[in-house]
């Protein structure tokens, strides 16, 4: 079996190269900008020649448009929510990703023992908070913040263990 040399890392090729994708994406964006302003302007022109009772057609359907088709989407399950046990409805982007599940197995664990102390920990604090502001019934937004890190805390435990049972 053939083996090939390892190359060494180049600072200044990442560095260039970091330069490059700067530059394209800068590019990039000052195409899309200047596209923006071609279509604001040539959509004002058009409103601007057109009597006020199509302006406002083009308006509602133009709207209904965007709605119906928001409501496509959902429908069809390209944009999906989920509800907390926090009520918090949470939108998933179509096609992203959680990096937690696909990390390669090892012999190693996915999280160290030093880990899952932080997190025991954290979770100990989390709940003093709750438990403090359930109590004193002051500031609901803090108390909601808390409640969803215990949830992402319990939901990467409950996960992890399950992967661990496979």
């Amino acid at each position: 079996m053939a083996r090939f040399p390892k190359l060494k890392k180049n600072p200044a090729a990442t560095t260039d190269e970091r330069k490059a994708q700067e530059f394209l994406a800068q590019h990039i964006a000052n195409a899309i900008l200047l596209v923006q302003q071609k279509w604001t302007q040539g959509m004002k022109v058009l409103f601007s020649r057109l009597p006020n009772c199509y302006q406002r057609a083009m308006f509602v359907l133009f709207v209904a448009i965007a709605f119906v088709s928001s409501c496509c989407f959902i429908h069809q399950g390209m944009v999906k929510g989920t509800k907390s046990s926090t009520g918090i409805t949470s939108i998933k982007k179509p096609g992203a990703s959680n990096s937690f599940f696909k990390r390669n197995r090892t012999e190693q664990p996915l999280i160290t023992k030093e880990e899952w102390q932080r997190m025991d920990s954290l979770k100990n604090i989390l709940m003093e908070r709750i438990q403090y502001f359930q109590s004193h019934r002051t500031n609901d937004s803090l108390l909601v913040r808390y409640q969803g890190l215990m949830d992402s805390l319990l939901y990467i435990e409950t996960n992890y263990q399950s992967q661990l049972k496979k």
